[in-house]
């Protein structure tokens, strides 16, 4: 978990939960997009503060690297950003060190 004073706070796991799967539940706002040279998908998935958090699946073999934000208005550093921009954009500087084959 990273979290920055004022800002965004971003969780960051491997999961077993595929892109496919993701894309299944048909969640709010489901964006496809290339982070690094894999697949991602970033959805909101909360119902009660929709603007506020964003999910990041990174595709993997057997499942993804999920990235969770969550960045309410009141934030004063980062309330004001799109959080599924903060959290795509955050994908994309992770995901080119994940190992080939993984």
């Amino acid at each position: 978990m990273w979290v920055i004073t004022d800002g965004y706070t971003a969780r960051i796991q491997t999961t077993n939960i595929t892109l496919e799967m993701v894309k299944g539940k048909n969640f709010p706002e489901a964006t496809e997009f290339t982070a690094g040279d894999r697949r991602a998908i970033s959805t909101r998935q909360s119902t009660s503060h929709v603007e506020a958090s964003c999910i990041v699946n990174v595709e993997m073999d057997g499942g993804s690297l999920e990235f969770g934000l969550t960045n309410p208005a009141s934030n004063r550093k980062t309330g004001h950003l799109d959080t599924c921009e903060l959290a795509r954009n955050l994908a994309g500087k992770v995901a080119p060190s994940i190992p080939a084959g993984i």
